[in-house]
């Protein structure tokens, strides 16, 4: 039984009766979608549902507790109902999430538009929703890590952005006034072939600049022969572009492991 408080009364959310092992395997499930690799060892292992919506209201906006509070009144009844069904998650807190990332900007010291909840409830909501499709073509993007030999262009496009962007700041330093993620992610998500030409003019300047740039420019040619010289793409769907955002988190996060010298600095 789901209630939600209305006014004064209580409300009935939800009425559900299944077996308590029937609940049980359900919820496993939901943490197991969200399964992905961390930005930082001391993040949860579990996130809870309303940690999961809080994220569709920016950390900067003021009141934000009320505007939490609201989100999960419009969004908490259905993602709890996915949660304990195992129906697919509502298209509306996808699309929330998405937006968050197009709107919002990081801090200095911390990863806002695209961290560690974002981008383990797109993951989730994609598995689940193409869980009762037959065919899923985006199943080899939805994994824990990167995934280097996946190559569908809204996954290698979103890896290739990652790499400019790791491009810009060997050559330029972390302290940038503003990165290509800050003026272009949102745009490159969206309409990659509009972007990217402009971005990979600016990497030859960065290419040429950084220490190890020799090694940044073998990655991109990499990525580049992925997409197999086809035309970029002009538009990705929502799901596409959740997609995009898998390739450039798991591509991150790869480029900065192997990077052990790497201080906690340099991972935000």
């Amino acid at each position: 039984l789901g209630l939600a408080s209305n006014a004064a009364r209580l409300a009935v959310r939800f009425y559900l009766t299944e077996p308590f092992g029937v609940f049980a395997e359900r919820i496993m499930q939901h943490y197991e979608d969200l399964k992905i690799e961390k930005e930082f060892a001391n993040q949860p292992d579990y996130l809870s549902p309303y940690r999961i919506l809080a994220e569709c209201v920016s950390p900067k906006v003021k009141q934000r507790d009320d505007e939490v509070k609201q989100s999960w009144s419009l969004l908490g009844g259905a993602l709890m109902r996915a949660i304990l069904t195992g129906a697919p998650y509502p298209e509306g807190l996808y699309t929330a999430m998405i937006n968050r990332i197009r709107h919002d900007t990081d801090d200095d010291n911390r990863n806002i538009k695209i961290n560690y909840v974002r981008v383990a409830y797109i993951k989730a909501h994609l598995l689940r929703k193409y869980r009762f499709i037959n065919e899923n073509q985006y199943k080899e993007a939805l994994l824990m890590s990167l995934n280097e030999s996946f190559s569908h262009p809204a996954y290698v496009l979103g890896r290739l952005f990652a790499v400019l962007e790791k491009a810009q700041k060997d050559a330029l330093g972390q302290n940038i006034n503003a990165t290509i993620k800050d003026r272009y992610f949102t745009s490159a998500c969206a309409t990659p072939a509009s972007v990217f030409p402009i971005l990979l003019r600016l990497s030859h300047h960065h290419v040429a600049k950084s220490e190890y740039g020799s090694v940044i420019d073998k990655r991109i040619q990499e990525l580049l022969n992925m997409l197999e010289a086809k035309p970029l793409p002009s538009r990705l769907t929502l799901d596409e572009q959740g997609v995009f955002v898998l390739g450039y988190y798991h591509q991150r996060a790869s480029l900065y492991k192997k990077n052990s010298g790497s201080s906690d600095d340099d991972n935000k």
